[in-house]
């Protein structure tokens, strides 16, 4: 597809799909060119580089400028990050237990629950936008001449029941231990 004579990717999120309504995403974001540049694996542990603490650092600082967000489970590998983002539009009057539950029941249910904060400001995109500008910044700070952080995109998936949830984490925290056998692993081939 053309957009201003030129080429663009088609997008990968779910056609029809308010990424800005309550609901648990799996997200991935890697390195531009999947440079291995936040650490290494040790004994089958993720020992992060300083930029890679900068990395730790900047998610968990997410879900406290962002009152709509909750993070689950995560992981700063060594050119990508895992985690679940959770979109609770009002999170300040929910227990955490109850509302994971909730939103897994308002997913299956079908229904179309809008954002009360409007369409850009905290959508999936908008989080995941100032988390990665936030990395950058900092990062830009102590080296830099590195140029490019992160690729352009970001890969999620819609978590939709609890059986998916928990294998969703599973594979989360099992994935420094699996790092010889991933994907992503540039040097395993």
């Amino acid at each position: 597809m053309k957009f201003q004579e030129k080429y663009r990717t088609e997008s990968h999120r779910l056609t029809g799909w308010d990424y800005s309504q309550d609901g648990f995403y799996f997200i991935t974001i890697c390195t531009q060119n999947r440079e291995n540049i936040f650490g290494e694996i040790r004994n089958g542990k993720m020992q992060l580089s300083e930029i890679g603490k900068i990395v730790e650092e900047e998610w968990q600082r997410t879900e406290k400028i962002r009152r709509n967000v909750k993070l689950d489970a995560f992981v700063v590998m060594l050119n990508h990050l895992h985690g679940i983002v959770i979109i609770d539009n009002v999170l300040e009057s929910k227990n955490v237990e109850t509302h994971c539950n909730a939103f897994l029941q308002k997913q299956n249910s079908g229904q179309n629950y809008k954002n009360k904060f409007g369409p850009q400001s905290n959508n999936l995109s908008a989080i995941i936008r100032g988390f990665k500008s936030a990395v950058t910044k900092r990062i830009h700070q102590i080296q830099p001449a590195l140029d490019r952080v992160w690729q352009p995109r970001f890969h999620d998936r819609i978590i939709r029941d609890e059986d998916e949830l928990n294998r969703v984490r599973d594979y989360i925290w099992q994935n420094p231990e699996n790092w010889g056998k991933d994907e992503e692993n540039q040097e395993r081939f």
